[in-house]
């Protein structure tokens, strides 16, 4: 059967990346949500292999360890999110198709905030050290320098990973 002019009018058009048509059931914080989790799983792992780089560690008792382990990454997890919407602006789901600017913007606005807030808490609050074996370049610890480079990237990945195959559209991730 051929198709009229009309026809094709009537036919809605989507960008190939829909900002808000990320999943086939739309859910448009799917990838926030997949974001958050991931980070925390990661953030979690990092936190507790640095652990001993920051001081009195090593005498903290097990459990009490773990819990200032999870207080950290619930803040991880914070400046993720809070990049990942600074960047987002309006478009919630940038990540479907993530521009090398947009993930540079995302990894120096978290960048920024975890030097702010390591400055803060190591050198004005006093509320953690660093233990001799964290190296430190401009007086911040070398380790949630990296943490914030990598983790980030790889969360950012997955959530893409996931994305892609909640909506059913197989895409190139960058």
């Amino acid at each position: 059967m051929e198709r009229s002019a009309g026809d094709a009018m009537m036919q809605p058009t989507l960008p190939d990346a829909a900002p808000r048509a990320m999943t086939r059931d739309g859910h448009w914080w799917m990838p926030i949500m997949a974001l958050a989790l991931y980070s925390f799983l990661l953030h979690f792992v990092w936190e507790m292999l640095q652990f001993p780089l920051y001081g009195g560690t090593a005498a903290a008792a097990h459990w009490l360890g773990i819990r200032m382990c999870l207080r950290a990454t619930v803040g991880d997890v914070a400046i993720a999110l809070s990049a990942y919407i600074v960047v987002a602006g309006w478009t919630q789901t940038w990540c479907w198709r993530a521009s090398r600017v947009r993930v540079a913007m995302y990894l120096v606005v978290g960048l920024a905030i975890t030097v702010l807030l390591e400055v803060l808490n190591v050198h004005v609050w006093h509320r953690w050290a660093y233990a001799a074996a964290m190296p430190t370049l401009l007086g911040v610890g070398v380790s949630p320098l990296l943490q914030w480079i990598i983790v980030p990237l790889l969360a950012l990945w997955l959530t893409q990973r996931r994305v892609a195959a909640k909506s059913g559209r197989p895409q190139p991730l960058t």
